[in-house]
């Protein structure tokens, strides 16, 4: 028999599960996103590699006082640019700089072999993220990746063909749009290249508009290069340093 309680309070959720054998408490914080399990065996004891039942052995788990296991927290990261740091593993790092962000990857070679990090973006769907591996290292064959716009992204540390690399073991993006005819705006200041990985998955309509000088827009005529075999992505080159916006 499984018994389920669910309780709330201002800030904290909090889910019990009960059967005969075991009892889960999870609390979660609605603010920080922090989550806290307990686990609590009502049997004497749990063996471990090394425990006795009812004894806590070198990697054994003492069963009358349960197990705590304490998952992935938030860390608000708000400099423009941030050094990765092997212990941010336990991190979700959530970046809030209003603008175009750089993360740092540490060493690859100075961090265990489990490592894993993860990186979410909510601030705008305007905003690059530049992610850069530290020296030689790479990341799926590259020395950076970028994260347009909102998403979510992972890299995990692992071994190809003798070596270590960055693999990006999961990509989500928000930026979605239900129908074609969506319009968005990227304003763009001093650009002279704009590379724009939209993800529609269509060839949009795109209008560019750059200042006259005289305090207003002017409607810029440019080649526009679009990716026709994914429609993702598209780039534009002007030439010279302009400022503007961006209608797609």
């Amino acid at each position: 028999m499984i018994d389920i309680d669910l309780a709330t309070t201002e800030n904290i959720i909090d889910i019990n599960l009960e059967t005969d054998d075991l009892s889960v408490d999870v609390d979660i914080d609605i603010n920080s996103f922090a989550i806290d399990v307990n686990i609590n065996p009502s049997i004497q004891g749990i063996k471990g590699d090394k425990g006795d039942k009812g004894e806590q052995g070198e990697q054994g788990i003492q069963g009358e006082q349960g197990a705590s296991i304490s998952l992935i927290q938030i860390k608000d990261i708000s400099e423009q640019t941030y050094d990765i740091l092997e212990e941010d593993e336990q991190f979700l790092l959530n970046t809030q700089y209003n603008g175009n962000w750089v993360a740092n990857l540490p060493n690859i070679e100075e961090v265990n072999d489990n490592f894993i990090i993860s990186l979410i973006h909510k601030q705008d769907y305007n905003f690059i993220g530049n992610i850069i591996s530290y020296g030689d290292d790479l990341i799926d064959g590259e020395s950076n990746i970028k994260m347009f716009g909102q998403g979510l992204i992972t890299l995990r540390k692992a071994l190809f063909q003798g070596s270590y690399q960055w693999f990006v073991s999961n990509q989500v993006s928000y930026n979605t749009v239900e129908m074609q005819g969506k319009t968005r705006r990227l304003d763009f200041e001093n650009q002279s290249l704009i590379q724009l990985q939209h993800n529609l998955g269509f060839i949009p309509i795109v209008q560019l508009w750059v200042e006259d000088g005289q305090g207003g827009y002017v409607e810029a005529s440019v080649d526009i290069d679009h990716n026709w075999g994914t429609m993702n992505f598209l780039s534009i080159d002007f030439g010279s340093p302009q400022t503007g916006k961006l209608i797609y």
